[in-house]
């Protein structure tokens, strides 16, 4: 492979096809407007025919600054004879008539409104419209910026086709398996107008025969088993010669049931499910023969050939079912593509894909070179920018009009910086235009960043061969511009550009997963901000360091979030400049749901779910007041009706800004730690509901659709996204793909030891075939392991180690990495450069680098606060002080930790009133009479959960008199308000819960539970020297990773004092404790809404999983102050909650079970009775 030589501006020939390669710092746009002056200058071009193309609009306008600035500080040095820059120095000397150079350059200036500066889209528009007849355009074609509509439109022609050819039973399955419109859209939507991927046809097996042959063997197992249940049963019950821990008998009585009701579904074939119940196999020949014990016969039954024979059926079709899936996807895709085009040019319209594909077609179809020689004949010259980020279709374009060299064109760009392959860009495209450039040129002076940092960058990717992977894209190092710079002065050392912040776990070895390192990253990071804005700590020249010198550049929302939340922890003022769309955010979610409100302000649910919102800053206590208050609630819904009104009198506008006036909306959401950026984006989403309504005469019901359409499927246009709620002097947070082009004087990248980009499989991906000349190909639903899947994953690593060098070329004077044994730091993309993730093989690196690079310890432990720039002197008074003091000292309740209201209470699911009705789909209310729906028809809410509560503590578990249970529950509706004819449904739910089987070993039920063996709602107090919700995560991370997961995040105001509450049930089986909550919950209309992935959602959302460690806590720390014996291991059965809606008998539906490990049991007894 050639390399490039250093680029010349003054003397690089203006002739032939150039590739110019400008590393990060190099001076692109100077180069470019250099350039630009020479050919008006020295080649006479007029500015209309000096083509220059960029990728986006702000770079086309910067362009367009720099260019016309350039222009007139060229005139002036002509006009003088002197000059600073020089590249116009040069230009003095080779020029032989300043006088008609001169008046070249006054000619551009003159006409610099005509001059040829466009987008790509723009380029190929003004193709179109110049040259609409050769092109076979309509001449009165409209450009449209949104083709959303139309594409739904399409998508949904597509699926009424579909569905008339396609087989009832295949409809099922796909919608079964979530496969609809929205869903194949979803799939599909970045491809859809990519004319230059070739797609991968997947293979169709024959479904139909394939189905049949499921169907047969279903009905062979299914006859088997009806007429031989209680064979097969104790043949899997109680068979010695099966080995008792894969055939447990309370698990196979759970796949038993399962087993029946799949079973009892099939009553024709086309009511016969096409998915297996969990556990099937254990019906199978095989896994009975790999399960009998050594020496023994297995068990043999021909109900277990015929499930063999249907489990091979199902897996056959299985697999022919993800194919047809696919080929679906791909039909799709092609049948978008080609009616897209034909609406949209029935319509005379044109996308911004449609213009490169039109100019596309027509240069390389009929009469294509006559329209490539009218193109030439109006463009004598081009420069291209940012050609990194092409496109096949886009170089192919180029390579039509400007590939016969005939003209000057300059491609520049850096492949280094080519991380935009989700937007379409195209290495292999920039590859094949660097092999058919007649000279290669590279710019080797950087003048971003100080000396000492260009060299440790040097260091670092100049120790491995290929640090791109691809040979193509080598690493040349640069030199710096200037070797005198202003320095970066902390407390006195100007040393170590680049800068390690070593994180290391508690064992020397240890491997810090990526949950456990995520928060302490972020600490590490806000404590060397403080450290640096600490005042007269850090200087760059003469003035001290600001939050607006620092960047933190991330790669996800979650470690932006992380880093600010830390940063405001320690009061750094910073900012999140995030490329997400105000549409993506909480505060559309809210809007939406006040919106709702105003519509229907009759629907209690939708006014109690907009006073629940941030912006009324309504709690859980002030919507019990309004419940207990009547004309305190019809205020408030008259407030409801008044906006409906007003909306409808005076607009959108008017009626929102009054709302915001009304609630005090800035003064609530600037109360909270973001509220700066809340507001920002309700404001933001105000004037775009207001543009909305105004361009397309929406009323209310349109107004609250298209802002529901938008948060569905928010689409790309920039007004949409976040804007800056401020950065003024505060600390930027900026994602790696935004920073590119930036730079700023300090810049940190902690989260380089976690990848930046993973494939979740199975996937769609875009890979380049290398048999075929790098075609770019699309295949769908890739599965890991494949080749495929091994291209994708070496083309996505090379975007990664790209993406890991923009990062690390944003800093002018300090870079700043977060480092350690954790996460995929060793195959991550830094980890490709380094010697190792241990602290002692990043020595050599260190020492070779002459004091450019230092490795220092992470400060995880620091809490100092950031106390700002020095005041001015003048005279200041304190505000009065108001708000009333909570003693440190104090009761608290799991209630009170997670509310904020410290009352204990028993919890009869009235913590968050109303949640229940954000996951159920049932009518707000039954009437009565109308009970014969069902357990999850029973009324929701904290009077229903109370309710059942006092049933389970006033019933003999043990009694199985349906007549005396009959009328205990009778008397309990009756005493909570509900009517009798709930009776029959509430005491057959009764008898299903107690009769559940709860897991565990050994297996249980409440029905062999005695009066004597259980406490009721029992009471507790215990002593709590310091409880945080640092402490008590780092223990669960410790201790219980997964529960940690589960639990996510929680925040609450640290407690000292006693901890107080009501535990719902304890009972002793066998010799072991358990604790038992119950959950009325509802979660949803059928048994499979009561799922553990459901139960897990809502243990989450209320939670639970702390609840159930206080009581974990307490239940240990009253059995080991009464039993002299007591051992966790062996009288510590475990947590039981039991979502009585969902649970049947002989089943575990319903029953979420844990059992804390020990280790965290004794750490958490212990970190709540230590002091800190």
């Amino acid at each position: 492979m050639t390399i490039p030589m250093p680029l010349n501006p003054v003397q690089v020939p203006l002739e032939g096809i150039n590739l110019i390669e400008a590393s990060a710092g190099t001076g692109k746009t100077w180069t470019i407007s250099g350039l630009y002056v020479r050919l008006i200058v020295e080649q006479n071009i007029p500015v209309e025919s000096l083509l220059v193309v960029t990728f986006t609009e702000a770079a086309t306008q910067e362009l367009r600054d720099r260019i016309r600035s350039k222009l007139v500080q060229t005139l002036e040095s002509f006009e003088t004879g002197a000059s600073d820059d020089h590249l116009i120095r040069g230009m003095l000397d080779q020029v032989s008539d300043n006088i008609q150079a001169s008046r070249q350059l006054s000619a551009a200036i003159r006409n610099f409104d005509q001059a040829a500066i466009f987008t790509i889209h723009g380029f190929c528009q003004r193709i179109l419209a110049d040259y609409a007849f050769e092109s076979s355009q309509p001449f009165d074609a409209e450009v449209i910026t949104e083709q959303s509509a139309l594409i739904q439109e399409v998508v949904d022609d597509f699926w009424r086709k579909k569905q008339a050819d396609t087989p009832p039973w295949l409809i099922r399955y796909l919608f079964s398996k979530g496969v609809h419109p929205d869903s194949l859209l979803a799939d599909i939507h970045s491809y859809i107008g990519k004319q230059h991927l070739d797609v991968e046809q997947p293979v169709l097996p024959g479904l139909d025969e394939l189905h049949v042959h499921y169907l047969s063997a279903y009905q062979e197992a299914a006859a088997t088993w009806q007429s031989n249940q209680v064979a097969i049963r104790d043949l899997l019950l109680e068979n010695p010669v099966l080995k008792k821990n894969i055939y447990q008998p309370a698990s196979m009585v759970v796949r038993l049931e399962s087993l029946s009701d799949y079973f009892s579904t099939g009553l024709t074939t086309d009511e016969i499910a096409l998915d297996l119940p969990k556990g099937f196999e254990y019906f199978t020949q095989e896994k009975l023969k790999s399960s009998v014990k050594k020496g023994q016969t297995v068990p043999a039954h021909v109900f277990f050939e015929h499930c063999q024979e249907l489990f091979n059926a199902y897996v056959l079709l299985v697999s022919a079912l993800v194919s047809a899936i696919k080929v679906l996807k791909v039909e799709l895709l092609h049948f978008a593509n080609n009616t897209l085009s034909q609406r949209k040019r029935a319509r005379s319209q044109l996308y911004f894909d449609d213009l490169l594909n039109n100019i596309h077609q027509a240069l390389h179809g009929e009469g294509g070179e006559s329209l490539a020689q009218r193109v030439r004949s109006a463009y004598t010259a081009a420069l291209i920018d940012e050609f990194q980020d092409t496109d096949p279709v886009q170089y192919a374009i180029f390579n039509r009009l400007f590939g016969n060299g005939d003209y000057p064109v300059f491609f520049v760009g850096d492949p280094k910086q080519a991380i935009y392959s989700f937007r379409g860009a195209d290495i292999f495209a920039y590859l094949e235009a660097q092999q058919k450039a007649t000279r290669r040129y590279t710019l080797n002076a950087n003048w971003r960043s100080t000396p000492t940092l260009i060299e440790a960058v040097n260091q670092l990717f100049s120790r491995v061969d290929t640090p791109f992977i691809y040979e193509q894209i080598a690493f040349h190092p640069v030199q710096p511009a200037q070797t005198q710079r202003e320095a970066l002065t902390v407390q006195g050392d100007d040393t170590a550009a680049l800068r390690f912040l070593y994180l290391a776990g508690e064992a020397p070895d240890e491997n810090l997963s990526k949950t456990k390192a995520m928060e302490p990253t972020a600490i590490a990071v806000a404590n060397e901000i403080v450290r640096l804005l600490g005042k007269g700590k850090a200087t760059i020249g003469e003035r001290f360091v600001t939050g607006g010198d620092i960047a933190v550049l991330v790669r996800t929302h979650d470690q932006a979030d992380k880093v600010a939340h830390a940063l405001r922890k320690r009061r750094v003022p910073c900012v999140q400049q995030m490329q997400t769309h105000v549409f993506a955010t909480d505060e559309a979610v809210e809007v939406e749901r006040i919106l709702l409100a105003i519509q229907q302000p009759s629907r209690a649910s939708l006014v109690r779910a907009a006073l629940a919102t941030h912006i009324f800053s309504g709690t859980s206590r002030d919507l019990q007041q309004l419940d207990e208050q009547d004309s305190a609630w019809e205020t408030c819904v008259s407030r409801f009706y008044h906006y409906h009104q007003q909306w409808i009198s005076h607009g959108f506008m008017s009626m929102f800004k009054a709302l915001l006036s009304d609630v005090d909306a800035p003064q609530n959401l600037l109360a909270l730690e973001d509220g700066e950026r809340r507001l920002t984006n309700v404001l933001h989403l105000m004037e775009l509901l207001h543009q909305a309504a105004h361009d397309h005469f929406l009323g209310m019901e349109g107004v609250i659709k298209w802002l529901g359409d938008q948060r569905q499927a928010p689409n790309s246009h920039d007004d949409w996204l976040l804007r800056l709620e401020s950065d003024a002097d505060r600390v930027k947070i900026v994602t790696l793909h935004k920073s590119k082009g930036l730079e700023y004087p300090i810049v940190f990248c902690p989260y380089l030891w976690g990848e930046s980009q993973s494939i979740q499989y199975p996937a769609n991906v875009v890979y380049h075939d290398p048999d075929r000349n790098n075609q770019a190909v699309l295949a769908m639903s890739v599965e890991k392991g494949s080749s495929t899947a091994e291209q994708a994953e070496k083309e996505l690593k090379a975007e990664n180690r790209r993406l890991l060098y923009v990062g690390l070329t944003r800093a002018v004077h300090r870079c700043y990495i977060v480092w350690g044994n954790m996460g995929s730091a060793a195959t991550s993309a830094l980890g490709a450069l380094l010697p190792g993730v241990s602290r002692e093989s990043l020595a050599p690196l260190v020492e070779a680098s002459a004091g450019r690079i230092h490795v220092g310890d992470a400060d995880i432990t620091g809490h100092d606060w950031y106390t700002g720039p020095a005041l001015a002197d003048t005279v200041l008074m304190a505000r009065s002080f108001t708000r009333a003091l909570t003693p440190k000292w104090r009761v608290g309740s799991f209630s009170g930790l997670i509310s904020g209201h410290e009352e204990a209470r028993p919890d009869y699911d009235a913590l968050d009133p109303g949640a229940s009705a954000v996951t159920t789909t049932a009518p707000e209310n039954v009437e009565e009479g109308d009970a014969g729906a069902g357990i999850y028809d029973f009324p929701k809410g904290a009077q229903a959960g109370s309710c059942l509560h006092h049933i389970y503590e006033h019933w003999d578990f043990t009694c199985t008199d349906r007549a005396a249970l009959d009328d205990q529950v009778q008397e309990t509706l009756q005493l909570f308000g509900f009517s009798d004819d709930w009776t029959p449904v509430v005491a057959e739910n009764v008898e299903h819960v107690l009769n559940a089987a709860l897991p565990g070993e050994p297996p249980l039920s409440l029905s062999r539970v005695p009066p004597a063996a259980r406490v009721n709602e029992m009471e507790f107090h215990f002593s709590v020297e310091q409880l945080s919700a640092h402490g008590l995560m780092h223990a669960i991370t410790t201790h219980a990773p997964e529960l940690a997961n589960k639990i996510g995040g929680i925040e609450f105001r640290s407690l000292q004092g006693y901890l107080h509450g009501f535990i719902d049930l304890i009972f002793e089986v066998e010799g072991r404790f358990y604790v038992a909550d119950y959950k009325s919950n509802h979660l949803g209309e059928r048994r499979d809404d009561y799922t553990a992935l459901r139960m897990q959602a809502e243990m989450k959302h209320h939670h639970y999983y702390l609840q159930y460690i206080i009581y974990c806590i307490a239940l240990h720390r009253y059995l080991r102050q009464r039993m002299p014996s007591y051992q966790y291991e062996t009288h510590f059965g475990g947590v039981y909650y039991l979502f009585l809606r969902g649970m049947r008998a002989g089943t575990a539906r319903g029953v979420y079970h844990d059992r804390l490990p020990e280790a965290l049991i004794h750490a958490l007894d212990k970190t709540l009775a230590e002091a800190t």
